[in-house]
Order: C-alpha cells, then sequence, then structure tokens
C-alpha cells in the first residue's frame, strides 16, 4: 500500500538524518506535532471527506495497553508505589489457580515478574505479549474476560473501594448519621467529584452528577435491605460509593485515550 503523505515522509527523514539519527530527538519531534497531539472527535466536515482518517485528521481511538490499565487504576486509587529498580515482584498463583501479583504489590507493571508460565491475569486480558515466541507489534483486541476481569476481579474491587476510601478523605467524608437513602446519596456528591477528577482528570457534567446520585441512592437503598455487616451508614456510603467508583475504572473514558 502506497504511504498517504509520500512527502512527510520524506521531510521526516531529511529531519532523521539532519539530527545526527537521533531516535529521541525524531519521538520528540513526532509528539509535540499538532497531528499527534489531536483529539479523537469526529467532525462532519472531516468525516466526509477523510471517513478513514487516513489524511491524519484526528487522532484514532486507542486503548491504552495492558500494564497502562493496571498502573492507571493504582494511580487513580492513590495506591501507585512508583519506587523505580531493585528485584522483581514475584508473581502467584491465587486460590482459583490464576495468576497475581504476589501479596497485590502496587508497584508499576514493569517491574512485575515476566515469565511465560505464569501470565498475570489482568494483564493477560488486556493482551499484554505472549512471550512464547516474538512479539513485534501489540494487538488491541475486545474480548468478554476483560469484562469479567473488571466486574469481578480481586484487584480492581479492591482498588475501586480504596478509590472510594481516597475520594472520601480528599472531599471531607459526610458524618455517618444516617438520614436516608437520598440524603445520604447527596451527602457523598463531594466524594463523587473528588472520584471523577481522580479517575478522569476533570469533574462531572450536570447529567453525571445526576446519574451517579441517582445510582448511589439505589445502592444504599439495596445495602440498607441487607443489614448484617451493612447495618453501620457509614460502611453503607463507603460500599455504595466503591461500587460507583468501580464502574469508573471499567468505563470507556477510563480505558481508553481520546
Amino acid at each position: 500500500e502506497r504511504p498517504s503523505h509520500p512527502e512527510l515522509l520524506d521531510w521526516l527523514a531529511v529531519e532523521f538524518a539532519d539530527g545526527g539519527w537521533s531516535l529521541k530527538r525524531l519521538h520528540r519531534l513526532l509528539l509535540r506535532s499538532t497531528a499527534w497531539r489531536q483529539s479523537s472527535a469526529r467532525r462532519p466536515e472531516l468525516d466526509a471527506v477523510d471517513g478513514d482518517n487516513r489524511l491524519l485528521g484526528r487522532m484514532p481511538v486507542r486503548r491504552l495497553e495492558a500494564e497502562a490499565v493496571r498502573d492507571r487504576v493504582l494511580a487513580a486509587s492513590g495506591a501507585l508505589d512508583p519506587t523505580p529498580f531493585g528485584p522483581p515482584v514475584p508473581v502467584v498463583a491465587d486460590d482459583t489457580g490464576e495468576f497475581v501479583v504476589k501479596d497485590g504489590v502496587p508497584r508499576r507493571s514493569l517491574w512485575i515478574e515476566q515469565r511465560r508460565s505464569k501470565p498475570v491475569q489482568l494483564l493477560a486480558a488486556f493482551d499484554a505479549p505472549a512471550m512464547q515466541t516474538n512479539c513485534d507489534r501489540r494487538i488491541a483486541s475486545t474480548a468478554p474476560g476483560q469484562a469479567l476481569v473488571l466486574m469481578n476481579g480481586d484487584f480492581l474491587l479492591a482498588q475501586a473501594r480504596r478509590l472510594a476510601e481516597t475520594a472520601l478523605v480528599e472531599a471531607a467524608a459526610p458524618p455517618a448519621a444516617d438520614d436516608g437513602p437520598g440524603s445520604g446519596a447527596q451527602a457523598l456528591a463531594p466524594a463523587v467529584e473528588r472520584a471523577w477528577r481522580r479517575a478522569f482528570g476533570r469533574a462531572p457534567d450536570d447529567a453525571e452528577r445526576g446519574e451517579a446520585t441517582a445510582f448511589l441512592a439505589d445502592e444504599l437503598a439495596i445495602l440498607a435491605a441487607r443489614g448484617g455487616d451493612l447495618a453501620a451508614p457509614a460502611e453503607r456510603r463507603l460500599r455504595a460509593l466503591a461500587n460507583l467508583c468501580q464502574q469508573l475504572l471499567a468505563s470507556n473514558e477510563f480505558l481508553y485515550v481520546d
């Protein structure tokens, strides 16, 4: 297939040579370009002339790599340990036979032990390279196993709860007095704002606030009906907010770069 921008390739080749054959300089040039920094938002006038985006009218939507998915979850919850270097973090089998990071150590995925016989469940679900053979290019698939890991995986459930705890602390958690599910959901509004900012780097809009409040009201009512270890209002609010945080961490906006 012929290149879409042959003159641009010629110019980049000359620039590469003139820059002393420095890949770092070339990468910096590309990543600072207007084309690379575009949004992926579609516009009718561009779709009319470049529906396949061959002319680079927008940035293609792309999913985060497997390691970046895990690291971003840890960063959003406030658990990420950025300590560099040292021995790799061991991988062990859990009670179900799936391989997980030992003791849930929250270091960056770069430092996780890599063994062909021990693929980490979360990373494997999101297309981490399987090193039985060489890997010259990563794939980005969409498979049911990804949704199941995000819905039921112990890692995501634990980090969603931690995100909820962090959001409550940052928002100055409301008192534990129980004034009913509706008022409890309203009292969690500052924590919802903090969770949204930690997950997406932005505040929720009015429609999202309304949906979050309605979700929390329903969750609080369901949890109150269960009783047991949920008798304490503070625990019900934490559990309801954690369920909301799980939806944030499993959303397309969190998993995809646009």
